[in-house]
């Protein structure tokens, strides 16, 4: 991920590398998508610098109070295409090696001839988003008709527009230092 930025950036550590051709010459900050609850996201603010090994950039992270469920809530108001692994039980996306379909979603585990997961808008409780993440048997559980890709949420009619078992709260709030450029999604 360095290496992929440093290359787009043109830029090491702040140092510049290329002229102004580079495709990301100029840029000073980059949205990123962390929250809260990720692992390392709890110290965060709205916008924190790279650490200084990385190109010299500004952070923000305009989602960082969210919840797992307001992620969801927001992909489905606003029609976002996502990963379609999210539809076969997985929660939380890592490397092939760590990530497998959340068991907080298997469906009738005692009841049924094969292992089948809800998709992941439907984890009741979100503390569990990374139950599916560890050493663990990876993508054993994925049909082999299903393979990883983007796919929109809209192409799923069955599905309801706000997951039903989601409560419409107000909107996740900005802290009130610090974020006055970066507007919430209100439900």
């Amino acid at each position: 991920m360095k290496e992929a930025l440093t290359s787009y950036l043109g830029s090491t550590s702040g140092k510049k590398l290329s002229d102004d051709s580079s495709p990301g010459y100029g840029v000073r900050a980059m949205l990123v998508g962390t929250r809260r609850g990720d692992p390392h996201g709890g110290s965060l603010g709205f916008a924190t610098p790279t650490d200084s090994d990385w190109p010299k950039l500004l952070r923000v992270h305009p989602i960082i109070n969210w919840s797992y469920h307001d992620v969801w809530k927001f992909l489905f108001k606003f029609s976002v295409p996502y990963c379609s692994l999210y539809d076969a039980g997985y929660t939380s996306l890592g490397s092939m090696h760590d990530t497998s379909p959340n068991p907080a979603l298997l469906n009738n585990p005692l009841h049924s001839q094969s292992t089948i997961y809800k998709p992941a808008h439907q984890l009741e409780d979100g503390d569990l988003e990374r139950a599916g993440r560890g050493k663990q048997r990876p993508f054993a559980s994925l049909p082999l008709n299903i393979s990883p890709s983007l796919r929109p949420s809209k192409a799923f009619p069955s599905l309801p527009q706000s997951p039903p078992h989601l409560p419409i709260s107000s909107p996740p709030t900005a802290p009130a230092t610090g974020a006055a450029a970066i507007s919430t999604v209100s439900t």
